[in-house]
């Protein structure tokens, strides 16, 4: 019975715990400009996700309603695009010296650009993420999908352990073929335990009119 409640008062702590950095992230986010919170799912994504540099495949959570309900939603995808020595030397970064990660999304996109109805749209972002001592990264990602009107209709996501350097990751969303055809934007996000980033792009569902046009 005493160790029974031994274990459950560990819990509470490591619970607490859990949050007080989840809060102190959130506010390190808002500096850097992700402006998203804390990682979730971080203990189920340490098991989820391919360790290494070699390509692998992150499990999705989460799903896409609205206009897309019933939208399927595919494990990631993933290329190393440049390696961790040469995506430091582009940023200056310093990794013996550094005190926080790195990470900045430097293209973000959906091929192909418009889809019809039944078929798949592949949600692509291409980032760095360096960290001192060249440790591994827990990296979480976000792809926000919103209807044209702004509404949140999905926030897929994934975390997975990455080596540093720059990584093209793939989410392939497959559209139901009841889905509301016009423009659908999607906010990928991108973040570490001390980093983050994000950016916008959007696809069209059916053939894009004059007004859903940039």
């Amino acid at each position: 019975m005493r160790k029974s409640f031994a274990g459950i008062a560990i819990a509470i702590v490591f619970a607490f715990t859990f949050s007080a950095c989840a809060t102190q992230r959130e506010a390190q986010y808002t500096a850097t400009g992700a402006g998203i919170g804390a990682i979730t799912g971080a203990v189920l994504g340490a098991a989820l996700g391919s360790v290494g540099g070699h390509a692998g495949a992150g499990a999705v959570i989460g799903s896409v309603f609205g206009g897309l309900a019933g939208a399927s939603i595919g494990n990631n995808e993933y290329h190393l695009q440049r390696s961790e020595e040469l995506s430091a030397r582009r940023y200056s970064y310093n990794e013996a010296r550094a005190r926080s990660d790195f990470v900045r999304i430097e293209d973000a996109y959906a091929t192909p650009k418009t889809v019809a109805p039944g078929d798949t749209v592949n949600l692509v972002t291409t980032y760095t993420v360096l960290t001192p001592y060249r440790r591994l990264a827990l990296v979480h990602e976000v792809r926000e999908v919103r209807d044209d009107s702004g509404k949140i209709i999905g926030r897929p996501e994934v975390t997975i352990r990455r080596e540093g350097g720059t990584w093209t990751s793939s989410m392939p969303m497959t559209i139901p073929e009841d889905a509301h055809p016009g423009r659908y934007r999607v906010r990928a996000i991108v973040e570490t335990d001390s980093a983050g980033d994000e950016r916008d792009f959007a696809f069209y569902v059916g053939e894009p009119q004059g007004r859903w046009r940039r």
